[in-house]
């Protein structure tokens, strides 16, 4: 592998199928360490506090099986999103869907590398966000990228587009209880900017 430093996914790209694939979750996610980079992940001494994260958004059937109805259609969004091939997260104001997991990983260090993917085939934004169990926001460090190691950003909000991946970095201990919380955003660009359209545009 010739690439620099860099957190990187693979999937199929057969004429006219990647998609279908991708939806289906037939992907992967590859971390790079270059020469210029190894002595920075040396630094951490990374364990069980490293962890790779896909999202995608999926639509269900009442069965808890994919549909695949809008697959093809333009910036459709779902109502259920997916990480690493778990349903995890209800776009639908009403929560019981029994087909919902909660996601949990337990580490023995306080501070957490986390490597995100954002594998959607909707064209959704992710708009990604840490808390603690009270709900209150808290501020992480994005560090690195698609295109390597960044001067760390201290944010609470962070949008990832499309295909694009990035890696953020927290400290358990500041979290009550040592437990920090990922949530998405419920919102896309539009509400973002407050943009609309008319009849005329």
């Amino acid at each position: 592998i010739g690439n620099n430093s860099g957190v990187n996914w693979v999937h199929a790209h057969p004429m006219f199928r990647a998609s279908p694939l991708i939806y289906s979750g037939i992907l992967g996610m590859v971390e790079i360490i270059d020469d210029k980079s190894n002595h920075i992940d040396n630094l951490f001494k990374y364990k069980d506090n490293s962890i790779m994260l896909a999202y995608q958004d999926l639509d269900l059937n009442s069965d808890g099986t994919i549909n695949r109805i809008n697959l093809n259609s333009d910036a459709w969004r779902s109502c259920f999103g997916m990480i690493n091939g778990q349903s995890c997260i209800n776009w639908y104001s009403d929560d019981s869907n029994p087909y919902v997991n909660v996601l949990y990983h337990v580490t023995t260090h306080n501070v957490m590398k986390i490597s995100l993917l954002n594998g959607t085939d909707s064209f959704r934004n992710m708009y990604i966000g840490v808390c603690d169990k009270y709900n209150n926001i808290k501020k992480f460090y994005n560090v690195l990228a698609d295109d390597g190691y960044r001067n760390p950003q201290h944010i609470d909000i962070l949008c990832i587009s499309p295909a694009n991946r990035v890696s953020i970095m927290i400290d358990l201990f500041e979290f009550e209880d040592n437990k920090a919380y990922i949530f998405l955003y419920n919102f896309d660009l539009t509400q973002v900017l407050n943009v609309s359209s008319n009849e005329e545009n």
